[in-house]
């Protein structure tokens, strides 16, 4: 099968999870034979041409560069009438839809699976309408129903969409709904709920399916320590919980043995380091690779994902819950289909500092009850499964090239 993966940012350019599991993927469907090409863009502003390489030794990735004044790395740097105009760019702009043109008509594919498009150009999908390719489109964020994808504004959580929100979302229900066979994939139940509230994405067959991503295997035996060891490995930023995190665990650290990991870049990064850093009981690393984030987590105790927004499938916690680091985490988003409480860990209520609080407490004077949590963590890795999710892929994309066209 000719594999056509589309998405705006491709490893080793990178932000976030979404591009990770997308090339993640993509190297297993290449793996096993098919010929996998992926269309992503250039991260240097000042690139003029198509930037042609290969991944994982087996995947076609095809650089472009898009119309735009910035990349997305550069984005919070830059004024809100500019991001007006860069998001207008990647809703109308026609160039988009040449991009996507000389691509599809290149690679010729059997089945398109679109994971990122902010950044390509959402008026893009035309492409694949007008050529009827049987699409998958992932649900990797609220991107269909939010411009800013997350639905998530300074002082928390949106009730509902906003004017600008409801504008993009019509225009991108416009060209989604255009394909004639299309099928919606979602690694959480969570989000698919959430955008059928906005989108009509019900009328279109869809299928809950993790992300097929791989984690480098822990180096070596898992480490002990007399305090209690909390990791948090992920984007440093508001929604993410991260210094929610930081408060409550400075109130303990005064009375309790315990330390905590901060793993990862963001845009909070610097200011949580500024006002906490010099606390003994905590430390910031940076950005780090895979590999060493798993080496982390054999040097901890329970790994903390504290999000205050709605999460769709972390691949953070699917990495904790492989390597047997059982996990606490908060109420939103898919973050409650990941872990079950009291076997893989602990789902607590986001933002609420006295339970947090508490079930740190209760963990750090109860380790037989930690041990056990690690042991039903690592019983309970075979449902991450990358090959299987690879599976449901490929026999999603099946019934969705078998389908009807939709007029």
């Amino acid at each position: 099968m000719r594999i056509a993966g589309i998405t705006a940012l491709f490893p080793p350019s990178i932000i976030g999870g979404a591009e990770a599991s997308a090339a993640s993927l993509k190297a297993i469907l290449a793996a096993r034979g098919h010929e996998v090409h992926v269309l992503s863009t250039t991260v240097d502003a000042g690139e003029r041409h198509v930037v042609r390489e290969t991944y994982a030794g087996t995947v076609a990735v095809q650089r472009h560069p898009m119309p735009r004044g910035y990349t997305a790395f550069d984005f919070a740097a830059h004024n809100p009438l500019a991001k007006a105009l860069w998001h207008l760019q990647d809703h109308a702009d026609p160039r988009n839809r040449r991009v996507w043109a000389a691509f599809l008509d290149e690679v010729r594919p059997d089945v398109a699976m679109v994971h990122v498009t902010q950044g390509l150009g959402f008026n893009g999908l035309l492409e694949l309408a007008s050529r009827d390719i049987p699409t998958l489109f992932v649900l990797h964020d609220l991107s269909l129903a939010c411009y800013k994808t997350s639905m998530f504004k300074a002082d928390g959580a949106c009730a509902g969409q906003c004017a600008p929100c409801r504008l993009s979302s019509r225009v991108k229900q416009g060209y989604l709904g255009a394909i004639p066979r299309l099928g919606i994939v979602s690694p959480s139940r969570a989000t698919y709920e959430t955008l059928k509230r906005f989108v009509p994405i019900g009328e279109r067959p869809h299928r809950i399916i993790l992300n097929a991503n791989a984690y480098p295997p822990p180096p070596a035996e898992k480490s002990r320590a007399p305090e209690l060891r909390l990791l948090y490995a992920g984007q440093i930023s508001r929604t993410k919980g991260v210094g929610f995190l930081l408060e409550t665990v400075a109130e303990l650290a005064a009375t309790l043995p315990v330390s905590l990991r901060v793993v990862g870049g963001g845009p909070e990064l610097e200011p949580l380091r500024a006002r906490y850093g010099a606390a003994p009981w905590v430390s910031f690393t940076g950005k780090v690779s895979p590999s060493e984030v798993s080496g982390f987590m054999n040097e901890s105790d329970l790994l903390c994902a504290p999000s205050l927004w709605a999460e769709n499938s972390p691949g953070v916690v699917i990495q904790a819950i492989t390597a047997g680091l059982p996990v606490l985490s908060s109420d939103r988003g898919g973050l409650p289909e990941l872990v079950e409480t009291d076997r893989t860990g602990l789902v607590l209520p986001a933002g609420d500092h006295a339970a947090w609080r508490a079930a740190i407490r209760a963990l750090a004077a109860d380790r037989e009850r930690l041990a056990r949590l690690s042991l039903a963590t690592r019983a309970a890795s075979a449902r991450f499964d990358p090959e299987a999710a690879a599976d449901a892929y490929l026999a999603f994309a099946a019934f969705v090239a078998n389908q009807p066209p939709v007029a």
